[in-house]
């Protein structure tokens, strides 16, 4: 069976399998480890690449309707019969991206890396990484769990909870328009 550019690799899996069963079970050990730091930038690449292939995926059919339209709208077509345009060659490689040579014009590659390192930007600006675990829960000033962020700032809560207390320890901050519990 043929695995094109995994071919050897596979071969040498069939030939040790307790070797890369090992790996696996090392590289396991690590990932659940340091789970907190390395799911996060794994869900990084995995976004980034998925909203990679949705551009090239746009870039080559955008492309290729783009070659359609010139040929079919061409003069040519209308000034002479028996006479078509010559044959319009813009194309981008769908499934082997890497091999340059393939792009025609010349200007979709760099195009590309263009809308890839925007795509990079765009999600680490709107979709940071957020490493280190999740955050601590938050209390607020009644020892009550915080569903979510209170816009009220932390000084304000106790102030707020020293003017409702009504017990007579000395030294509590009392509001001067309460009158004292007796």
């Amino acid at each position: 069976m043929d695995f094109g550019y995994l071919t050897p690799l596979v071969e040498r899996a069939v030939e040790e399998p307790f070797l890369y069963l090992g790996y696996a079970v090392l590289l396991s050990a690590i990932l659940y480890i340091a789970r907190d730091y390395v799911f996060p930038i794994i869900n990084f690449a995995v976004e980034n690449g998925i909203y990679m292939v949705i551009m090239h995926t746009l870039v080559h059919f955008v492309t290729a309707l783009a070659a359609w339209f010139k040929f079919n709208s061409s003069m040519a077509l209308a000034r002479q019969e028996g006479v078509g345009p010559e044959p319009v060659d813009w194309t981008t490689p769908l499934l082997r991206f890497w091999e340059q040579d393939h792009y025609d014009p010349r200007w979709l590659l760099y195009m590309e890396i263009v809308f890839a390192g925007a795509i990079v930007l765009l999600v680490t600006r709107y979709r940071s990484i957020s490493v280190g675990g999740k955050p601590p829960v938050r209390f607020d000033a009644e020892g009550n769990r915080l569903k979510e962020k209170k816009a009220v700032p932390a000084f304000f809560t106790r102030i707020k909870k020293r003017l409702s207390t009504q017990d007579n320890r000395p030294g509590q901050f009392r509001s001067p328009s309460r009158p004292r519990k007796k």
